[in-house]
């Protein structure tokens, strides 16, 4: 870390900022210039493109009250459980597992539809000025 201000011994709020993650930095002071007090900081930060993100998953849209309560408890209570789930190895599978089966009955006994997706809004756009 280095003074910005010389005889002011205390970083100020820039070097905090580019010090705390100085890793995609680099940080370079130069000397005052003239019989000014105040260094120059250069600073390098290489941007790189944002990599594409995958589409976002459809949302489920249940009516819960137009449900069949009581086919989806029997179903339920009659499914097998421990035959299914619990010989597995590994706990996340068990965990997906569990899921599949939740969900697929939800969709069997609960009316539902899908979100539509809207493409978000550019927060920039190029405006042609001529």
């Amino acid at each position: 870390m280095f003074n910005t201000r010389f005889g002011f011994p205390l970083p100020s709020l820039t070097i905090l900022v580019l010090t705390s993650n100085p890793s995609p930095y680099t940080v370079t002071p130069s000397f005052p210039l003239g019989s000014s007090d105040h260094i120059l900081i250069s600073v390098f930060c290489p941007i790189s493109p944002i990599p594409p993100q995958a589409p976002p998953k459809r949302k489920y849209l249940w009516r819960f009250t137009s449900a069949r309560w009581w086919n989806l408890r029997r179903y339920y209570a009659d499914f097998p459980w421990n035959d299914y789930c619990s010989h597995v190895r590994h706990p996340s599978l068990s965990v997906e597992r569990i899921t599949e089966v939740i969900v697929s009955d939800m969709e069997a006994h609960i009316p539902h539809s899908f979100s539509q997706h809207k493409p978000s809004k550019p927060w920039f756009r190029r405006f042609s000025y001529t």
